[in-house]
């Protein structure tokens, strides 16, 4: 700790002496700072960053407003230790509870040790700061969170949450499916909007997975093979590949004569569909117009 930090510390703890205060936030009240800037008029937080050492050193909220997103001041002190972001999909997803803990210093003042939040899509963002002993939980059951308050000086001393009522989803876009591709047997098989299931039989060599990194990555192309392979009446799927806005899978199975592409200028895939037996015989996709 240096000089100049222990200084302002000292001068903080004997103004609290002179006017102590009592506070509902978790964490102390030693800073002499004003309370957090609170939205409390925006529907929901949609990014949140923080820096920590040994405490959370700064928070900075970024809110949506009237379908404006406003960028919030820098709480606590910027500069020190490492930042980490978590950015929610709203109004699709929103958060819903805050965890943390807070512990003494060598001062005898409180910092906030650690947080992390839940949102309505059951995704939790990873743990900042050092864990502490005293912990602390915000959450009212069927709201929303739409704003932070609290007290900060050189770190974090004090963050509590306000809650509101739950953000309206927007209407869902007209889902186009596009046409499938491949051969004519097997039965139609249609997955919907993101309710993906089996379709064909799994062979001893087990399957392969292309996992992405959603809500910012998505699918925007597949490009495949069919052709007649042995013991089959009808073309088959030989091979898929599936393109996003940020990756290129790579080949799962073989490629043959016949080739396809499944793609709409501006949309994203968000279901499947096709034709199956013990094969899978035809593929195709449905897509959506990309929003941001």
């Amino acid at each position: 700790m240096d000089k100049a930090y222990r200084a302002e510390r000292i001068k903080r703890i004997k103004r609290i002496k002179q006017n102590k205060s009592g506070s509902s936030r978790s964490g102390g009240t030693s800073a002499d700072r004003a309370d957090l800037a609170v939205q409390n008029k925006c529907l929901n937080d949609t990014c949140t960053r923080w820096s920590c050492l040994e405490s959370i050193q700064f928070v900075k909220f970024e809110y949506v407003k009237a379908g404006k997103t406003i960028v919030g001041p820098i709480h606590g002190v910027y500069g020190r230790g490492f930042t980490q972001k978590f950015v929610v999909d709203y109004p699709n997803e929103y958060i819903t509870s805050v965890e943390g803990t807070c512990d003494p210093v060598s001062d005898g003042s409180n910092w906030v040790r650690s947080l992390s939040f839940k949102t309505s899509k059951g995704r939790a963002s990873p743990t900042c700061g050092v864990p502490g002993k005293r912990t602390f939980v915000f959450e009212s059951k069927g709201r929303a969170l739409v704003g932070f308050h609290g007290r900060a000086g050189w770190a974090i001393d004090a963050i509590g949450a306000h809650f509101g009522p739950l953000p309206i989803p927007p209407p869902r876009p007209p889902v186009e499916k596009l046409q499938g591709k491949g051969g004519e047997g097997g039965t139609s098989w249609d997955d919907g909007v993101f309710d993906v299931e089996d379709h064909g039989k799994q062979t001893m060599l087990g399957y392969e997975e292309f996992e992405l990194g959603y809500p910012s990555e998505y699918i925007t192309a597949v490009e495949g093979c069919y052709d007649k392979v042995f013991g089959s009446a009808s073309e088959v799927i030989t091979m898929l590949k599936f393109k996003t806005n940020v990756r290129t899978s790579p080949p799962f199975g073989l490629e043959s004569t016949s080739s396809f592409k499944l793609e709409k200028e501006g949309h994203k895939v968000v279901g499947f569909h096709g034709k199956a037996s013990h094969e899978l015989h035809q593929f195709g996709v449905s897509v959506v117009p990309i929003t941001k």
